[in-house]
């Protein structure tokens, strides 16, 4: 198995840590080997490095610059280290070089949403919606978003749909049970924003 194979094996498994050592090696035998600076930079960002990990997205998109992988994970690692504008401007060319890259979409309304930029963030998070329609995690963030613009309505129908799709959220049941408690809905408040009987503090979600 090459070099590039087994790190990539590794990090698949989760094994990020052991995985970077393959890619060094993949690298030194071959500089111009884009993946494994793709595949290194990916070990680092599941680690929590994000600025090692935007070095090697860095040197995967000169290598190969119609990457849309490699401009999406650097966009998310400057969003980590709260460089939004960097995090808009590398999702934004996710989106150019794969339109239907949901994640991009979603990571740049992060950006959008961190910068107060809500209205930007709810259009992003609704073309994420629209391509995954099932996950509820771009439901829980645009419901967010329409909160921060003061639209308890639709920030109530993203929470509901949240719920709906994963009962055990509890972000989503305080979410939906705030959004509530803010307009006054007294007559449904209290049933919506009970947690489910089978939930469990602490257990992960």
């Amino acid at each position: 198995m090459t070099p590039y194979r087994e790190g990539a094996r590794l990090a698949k498994g989760g094994h990020f840590r052991e995985a970077i050592p393959h890619f060094d090696e993949a690298i030194r035998l071959d500089p111009s080997h884009a993946l494994a600076y793709l595949g290194r930079g990916f070990a680092y960002e599941h680690l929590g490095e994000y600025e090692q990990a935007i070095e090697d997205f860095s040197a995967a998109i000169r290598l190969k610059p119609e990457d849309a992988d490699a401009y999406r994970h650097r966009g998310f690692c400057s969003y980590q280290l709260g460089r939004h504008e960097e995090a808009i401007r590398d999702c934004t060319k996710a989106i150019q070089l794969s339109p239907l890259d949901t994640d991009a979409y979603s990571r740049r309304a992060l950006g959008y949403h961190s910068l107060g930029q809500y209205e930007s963030a709810t259009r992003d998070y609704t073309e994420a919606i629209r391509l995954e329609p099932r996950n509820p995690g771009r439901y829980f963030n645009r419901a967010l978003a329409w909160e921060s613009l003061e639209q308890y309505d639709r920030a109530l129908a993203d929470y509901t749909e949240a719920v709906r799709l994963n009962p055990r959220d509890a972000k989503a049941y305080y979410g939906r049970g705030r959004v509530i408690k803010r307009e006054g809905v007294a007559r449904t408040g209290s049933l919506l924003f009970r947690l489910p009987s089978t939930f469990h503090i602490g257990q992960k979600h």
